[in-house]
C-alpha cells in the first residue's frame, strides 16, 4: 500500500512537472521543483525525459532592462561595450571615436602623458597635427639659415658662453653651419643651436622673427 502511494505520488509528481513545463515555459525549473517540492535537478530528469526543450532564459540589462547578450551577461550589447569604452574627438580634424577605458586611463600625468589629453583618430591626423606643432619650419631655429644672414646662439649647453649673441652665416655643409660670432670667433654649429634673426640675407636688421 506504501508502494502504491508512494509511486501514485511519484507519477503526480512527473505530471505535474510536465504539465508546469508546458503551460508555463516563463517559469524556471528552481520555481517548479519549489512548488512540486522537488530539487531542480529533478525536474531537469524529469524534462529530458518527456522532451520538453527549455527556452534558453536571459537576463536584464542593468542599465536600460532590456535583454542582454547571454544568459550569463548583465547587460545588453550596447552597454556592455559602452561600459570598457569612451568617446572622445581628434585633435585635428575634430572627428568623436571610441577608445578602450584602458587606453584612457593609461594617459594620465603620471606616467608621463600632460593634460589636457592628446588623442588622434588615426595616424594620418596625427603625422599632420605633429607636422603643424613640432614639424620643420615651425620654430626660428628650424628655419635654414642661408648665407649672409644673421643667427642668435640659444642657452644650448655647447655653446653657453656664446648665448644671446648674434652671428653671421659664411658657409653651410650639410647641417653644419660656419658662422662669425659678434665676439670675434668663427663656430661651426648646427641649425638647432641657433634662430634665424632675418630671413634677408641682404637684411642686417637683428629684429628677431
Amino acid at each position: 500500500m506504501h508502494q502504491d502511494r508512494t509511486e501514485y505520488a511519484t507519477m503526480t509528481t512527473r505530471t505535474e512537472a510536465v504539465r508546469l513545463g508546458r503551460e508555463h515555459p516563463d517559469m524556471t525549473m528552481t520555481e517548479i521543483g519549489r512548488r512540486l517540492g522537488v530539487s531542480r535537478e529533478r525536474v531537469r530528469q524529469i524534462f529530458d525525459k518527456a522532451n520538453i526543450v527549455r527556452p534558453v532564459r536571459r537576463r536584464r540589462c542593468l542599465d536600460c532592462n532590456n535583454l542582454a547578450t547571454s544568459s550569463h551577461a548583465l547587460r545588453c550589447a550596447f552597454h556592455q561595450w559602452a561600459r570598457h569604452h569612451i568617446t572622445v574627438q581628434c585633435n585635428y580634424c575634430g572627428r568623436w571615436f571610441s577608445i578602450t577605458r584602458r587606453v584612457w586611463n593609461a594617459r594620465i600625468p603620471e606616467r608621463g602623458y600632460s593634460e589636457p589629453k592628446v588623442f588622434y583618430c588615426n595616424r594620418t591626423c596625427m603625422g599632420r597635427w605633429l607636422g603643424q606643432h613640432h614639424g620643420f619650419g615651425t620654430r626660428p631655429h628650424a628655419r635654414k639659415a642661408q648665407v649672409g644672414q644673421r643667427v642668435r646662439f640659444q642657452g644650448r649647453p655647447q655653446y653657453q658662453p656664446h648665448k644671446g649673441h648674434v652671428a653671421e652665416v659664411l658657409a653651410r655643409e650639410g647641417p653644419i653651419y660656419t658662422v662669425a660670432c659678434e665676439c670675434g670667433q668663427q663656430l661651426q654649429p648646427r641649425a638647432y643651436n641657433f634662430e634665424v634673426v632675418a630671413t634677408d640675407p641682404l637684411d642686417k636688421a637683428t629684429t628677431l622673427l
